[in-house]
């Protein structure tokens, strides 16, 4: 039989099988790089029509179908697509017969500012002096005194793609797919920059590692960014670490960024990573943090919050803080594991906006009031179709979280509802006793949850060119 073989031309093709077969998955995954291939690899600007032509048609079909697979609802409770939208207006404060999604907000201030909002990998609570946490955030700490900041924010999902998404768009999360990376909001899907480029500033998102990573790149430049930078915009020269580039080099591009904007407002949106796993970052900067491995994540916090005061100390000094609002708010907690359905206390992240005086919000908040509080201190009046609101304006007191297992927790001053699939629902008090269902505040996160499925769906979910019909002028002081 093996003389059969090798006489025949079946020996050299079996030989050949196994490369030929690596050939064709390196192929199909299209990079050696952390991304797979998405929607950010042919994005070119923000007009989808010009960045699908430059696209493979076979393969816009099968990512399209794979998107849609992914993005499956489960059903939490009875309540009407109809009636969520109309319960969640009404929460909200605004109405409108028409069925867009919009409110005005007249913010409280009269000069507009530059924002520059910094996203910080994974910048969880316990790792915060200022919430209680071991003393790695010394900078963050010493803002704390001039700045509006957050004491009981919560990230809405348990990854970046998920932060990234409630921070820019306002809209709380859908249980399958971050908005990122989801198929009907990659055009034409309100963000937090949509707003400033109507204003005319220039939007920019830079990210020292794989801006096309998670499908950042092409979400962003279809929805309001100008610019996406990455890692391939920074000086080779400089040292690269597993992700990309650290977060001084991130800062220092910044600065430049900065500095280069007189002509227009700048609107500039940053996301850290030198506190990402593997936590890869200049040593010798920072006086290592008690027992704490060098390599271990306390460390990687505490340059991260050494780079932050770098940044602010290179702001002051170059006087480019005057008119200028800086955001910090993280994207996760690093660790949102637990015995609970969704442990809650995994989910509050270091947020708060510098700006003149300081001043605590410890009310329930969410990344979703990010975008119109930023809007309301940097003196933009707007048309926005956000959940959240400006904390300034409007005490909400309420959150929605989403586990990775598909379950959601709602917030309230008065205990929290966990929503399963298919489940009936609980509530707790915040020892997580269970405590007899108050049917209203089950009613209102359902509307919450409905609602985002709902506007995602529908496309209603961007901005309006006028104030809706019947708009409630509570937001108009």
């Amino acid at each position: 039989m093996w003389n059969i073989l090798q006489t025949s031309k079946i020996v050299p093709k079996l030989i050949a099988l196994p490369f030929i077969l690596i050939i064709l998955a390196l192929g199909a995954r299209s990079s050696l790089d952390s991304s797979t291939p998405n929607k950010s690899f042919y994005t070119f600007n923000n007009s989808n029509i010009h960045s699908e032509i430059a696209n493979n048609t076979m393969f816009s079909i099968l990512y399209s179908v794979y998107l849609m697979k992914k993005e499956k609802f489960y059903k939490y409770g009875d309540i009407k697509y109809e009636d969520a939208i109309e319960n969640v207006k009404l929460l909200n404060g605004f109405e409108s017969k028409s069925k867009d999604f919009s409110r005005f907000q007249k913010s409280t201030f009269r000069k507009k500012k530059n924002v520059v909002l910094i996203i910080l990998e994974s910048f969880g609570y316990e790792y915060s002096g200022y919430l209680g946490g071991t003393d790695t955030t010394p900078n963050l700490d010493k803002l704390t005194k001039e700045s509006l900041y957050f004491t009981n924010l919560y990230a809405t999902g348990t990854r970046t793609a998920w932060g990234v998404s409630s921070t820019l768009t306002g809209l709380y999360p859908l249980p399958s797919r971050a908005y990122v990376k989801a198929n009907k909001s990659l055009s034409d899907f309100y963000t937090l920059a949509s707003t400033m480029k109507e204003n005319s500033y220039e939007t920019t998102f830079l990210y020292s590692g794989d801006a096309d990573f998670d499908n950042m790149r092409g979400f962003l430049l279809a929805n309001g960014f100008n610019n996406v930078y990455g890692k391939e915009d920074f000086d080779s020269d400089l040292t690269k670490y597993t992700w990309g580039y650290c977060d001084e080099d991130l800062y220092d591009k910044a600065l430049g960024l900065i500095e280069n904007s007189k002509d227009k407002p700048l609107f500039l949106t940053l996301l850290t990573m030198s506190s990402h796993e593997p936590f890869d970052y200049p040593k010798g900067k920072v006086e290592p943090f008690k027992d704490a491995k060098l390599e271990g994540f306390a460390n990687s916090i505490k340059y991260g919050d050494y780079a932050i005061g770098k940044f602010i100390k290179n702001l002051k000094d170059r006087n480019l803080l005057k008119d200028t609002v800086i955001a910090f708010v993280a994207d996760h907690n690093p660790k949102a594991y637990g015995t609970f359905d969704v442990p809650i206390d995994k989910y509050k992240i270091v947020a708060d906006e510098f700006k003149d005086g300081g001043q605590e919000y410890s009310k329930i908040a969410s990344q979703i009031d990010f975008a119109p509080t930023i809007l309301d201190i940097a003196g933009i009046d707007a048309i926005i179709p956000t959940m959240g609101s400006s904390v300034l304006q409007n005490e909400r007191n309420s959150a929605i979280l989403l586990a990775r297992k598909k379950n959601f927790a709602y917030l309230t001053e008065n205990g929290l509802v966990i929503y399963k699939p298919k489940k009936n629902t609980k509530m707790y008090d915040y020892s997580l006793n269970e405590i007899a269902k108050d049917e209203k505040i089950i009613k209102d996160g359902l509307s919450y949850i409905y609602s985002s499925k709902y506007l995602y769906d529908k496309g209603l979910y961007k901005k309006e060119k006028k104030i809706p019909y019947g708009i409630n002028n509570k937001y108009t002081k």
